[in-house]
């Protein structure tokens, strides 16, 4: 009698054990999955590639360190090439996965509008760190943007570059014929009106060109103070072929930011060219340049401002999954959207709190080529 109670104690004290362990592993084993679409073939790769990357980093940091919350992270990447309509398609496919709990990117404010009505339908959280499109956040409750809007930084490049730095009264655009150039070229018309800056000339192309001599010599013709070039993946391009002509005009340049690759695919071609960034890597934030190294020891390359916008972006995602588990919410797909806009950090791109729009405000330095290297010339003027 005494050995039957024993076994049964045994018993109930393995299967007690065998609940716990389950109960633990089930706990151990939470998993948060996002999407991320980027751009990783075609004329914007750097910049997918660059999301990869930080992504990749940034769910092995927090997951590394026992993820958030008791969830592990894990991501799904898809090519959106650039396109709006292969990135709206891979969106719906992601909204279409229950377990997908929300989507980081795309890169260009076409491909993110082309997302939002398939995101708001799906009631799915969209963050892009890089869509400046003032129309884009507005589309939906669900999406958001962590890149400064384009209306704000136009101001630095017309008053800030085009007025202030280099004193030009007349300028000539050089845009790409796509939703993010010609909304940003009308955003410059709109500003250089208010700052009594006139355009004489203004050319556009396609993506996909390689012979801008042309449009160039059609610039050239108008004899503008400055020419401003818009676009990401064909400035190098443009400022390689403008060198071969005697032609030495005042750049100023909308699109790539700081890029080391832009300057490291136009050599001495673009010395005193300018551009704005709310963003640098500044030495004596160890931080962001510890961040720095191990993306250059990766990627193989510096990374411009949408680079560690997308580190910051995952890290949003952590803190809302932080904010819902300490409310006692369920961790779900509006529960998140809710979270994210009232959440607030500082990030590496520095301070993220979103408007009423789902945007965040920033403010400019003016940088310059000199000697090979991106300088800040303006510290954030006022506008």
């Amino acid at each position: 009698m005494k050995k039957r109670r024993i076994l049964r104690l045994f018993l109930i004290v393995a299967i007690i054990a065998t609940m716990v362990s389950v109960t633990a592993f089930a706990e151990e084993s939470k998993v948060f999955k996002f999407g991320v679409l980027a751009p990783l073939t075609g004329t914007n790769a750097e910049y997918g590639y660059g999301f990869q990357v930080a992504v990749d980093l940034a769910v092995k940091e927090i997951n590394e360190a026992g993820g958030v919350a008791g969830y592990t992270l894990e991501y799904e990447l898809e090519d959106s090439a650039g396109d709006p309509v292969q990135s709206a398609d891979l969106a719906r496919k992601f909204c279409e996965d229950d377990d997908i709990m929300a989507i980081l990117g795309d890169y260009t404010s076409g491909c993110c509008m082309a997302c939002a009505p398939i995101v708001d339908e799906f009631e799915c959280l969209l963050l892009s760190p890089s869509a400046s499109s003032l129309d884009y956040p507005p589309m939906s409750k669900y999406c958001f943007a962590t890149v400064g809007r384009t209306t704000d930084e136009v101001k630095y490049f017309c008053t800030g570059i085009v007025k202030g730095y280099f004193g030009g009264k007349t300028l000539g655009i050089i845009y790409i014929n796509s939703d993010y150039g010609t909304i940003n070229a009308q955003y410059i018309q709109d500003q250089a009106e208010i700052d009594g800056v006139d355009i004489v000339a203004q050319e556009s192309f396609l993506d996909g060109e390689t012979d801008f001599s042309a449009i160039i010599s059609k610039v050239r013709a108008a004899d503008p103070d400055v020419v401003m070039l818009i676009d990401t993946g064909n400035i190098d391009k443009i400022v390689n072929q403008i060198a071969k002509t005697d032609w030495d005009p005042k750049l100023a340049i909308l699109g790539p930011s700081t890029s080391v690759q832009l300057i490291e695919n136009c050599g001495e071609n673009i010395e005193g060219a300018t551009t704005t960034t709310p963003f640098f890597y500044d030495e004596s934030n160890k931080p962001l340049m510890d961040w720095l190294k191990s993306f250059e020891d990766v990627a193989g390359y510096a990374p411009t401002l949408h680079i560690p916008g997308m580190r910051d972006a995952v890290y949003q995602l952590a803190q809302c999954i932080q904010m819902c588990v300490d409310d006692g919410l369920e961790v779900n797909r509006n529960n998140l959207r809710d979270k994210m806009e009232i959440m607030e950090m500082d990030g590496l791109c520095g301070h993220i709190k979103y408007n009423e729009d789902g945007a965040v405000q920033k403010t400019y330095y003016i940088f310059e080529v000199i000697d090979g290297d991106w300088v800040i010339v303006v510290d954030r003027p006022e506008m």
